[in-house]
């Protein structure tokens, strides 16, 4: 028998693309699907799409909450399944992805955490931008961020048992909520892998993953801290300057968006921040394009550094 399967998806103002979220999931067809969305009292349109397909839900509401940890651990918090995930309202799932997971906890009635693969796509959807490939990452190896070592979100369900267990998501945290509860739940349980795309994320400039920048780096930063106990002072500093890195070459690269707008001094102050973190880093491409940008005339760009 095919275990129950609750999905929940936390929504704010999202309504141009929470019609494909909702049909990606009623797509499908999975027998034991229990499917509740959280929205946080929009203003867009998105409630009308909702009472649209409000009869392939077990539950939805749209009134305001403190942030998309607190919709989910509201949505949750009525769930009956013995799987629980959770789909963005800009992301999508893929053909037969609850049926995958579905039939992987049948036969592994001990995996109370999995992962497959994701990937990520265009606003409107029709150009993968890059793939995330999911692996049975231990502890340690989840606490390299700065390497890339991460799980596709929405490709990512745990049982009910080790939701309860680790508490929810921490409703303090606007960025990274994930990572922290991966973590959470790494230090209980094995990660289980499944070779397979299951979901694929919308990048749009709207998205949370696409406004985070540095506070999103910082909260991965404050997160992994907790568990650096977990692993030797030389792999603390490693992570600690790759972590640095990565918020280094995040300054580059919104430097470069302002300066490319004409926003000069907030490109400096990117420049300022990129050299406080790791100076290294203004030898990548953009740190040589900002930099390239803010001192040089155009000719020179374009003859030293083929930068327009």
């Amino acid at each position: 028998m095919t275990p129950r399967i609750t999905l929940v998806t936390p929504s704010y103002n999202q309504a141009a693309f929470l019609q494909a979220t909702l049909d990606s999931v009623c797509a499908q067809n999975y027998p034991n699907l229990e499917y509740i969305v959280m929205d946080g009292g929009s203003t867009d349109g998105s409630v009308e799409i909702l009472r649209r397909y409000e009869k392939h839900f077990a539950y939805w509401t749209s009134e305001p909450d403190a942030g998309q940890s607190d919709a989910l651990n509201r949505g949750f918090a009525r769930a009956t399944g013995e799987i629980f995930g959770w789909l963005n309202s800009d992301d999508m799932l893929l053909p037969n992805a609850l049926q995958t997971i579905g039939a992987y906890c049948a036969e592994h009635p001990e995996c109370d955490f999995v992962t497959g693969d994701g990937m990520f796509v265009n606003a409107d959807g029709t150009r993968q931008v890059w793939a995330v490939r999911g692996a049975p990452y231990t502890l340690r190896e989840l606490l390299y961020y700065c390497d890339d070592k991460y799980l596709p979100q929405p490709s990512v369900f745990f049982s009910r048992r080790a939701w309860e267990q680790v508490g929810g998501l921490d409703v303090t945290l606007h960025y990274a909520m994930d990572l922290d509860l991966w973590l959470r739940l790494r230090q209980h349980f094995e990660l289980h892998y499944v070779p397979q795309r299951l979901s694929r994320s919308r990048l749009h400039p709207a998205a949370k993953g696409e406004q985070r920048g540095q506070p999103a780096l910082r909260a991965v930063e404050q997160i992994t801290r907790r568990y650096w106990n977990q692993v030797s002072a030389v792999e603390r500093a490693r992570i600690f300057w790759g972590l640095r890195r990565m918020r280094a070459r995040q300054y580059c690269r919104d430097g470069l968006a302002e300066v490319v707008q004409g926003n000069s001094r907030a490109g400096w102050d990117a420049l300022r921040g990129a050299l406080i973190q790791d100076p290294v880093s203004v030898l990548s491409a953009r740190g040589r394009s900002l930099l390239a940008r803010l001192v040089l005339p155009r000719s020179l760009r374009r003859r030293f550094l083929h930068v327009p």
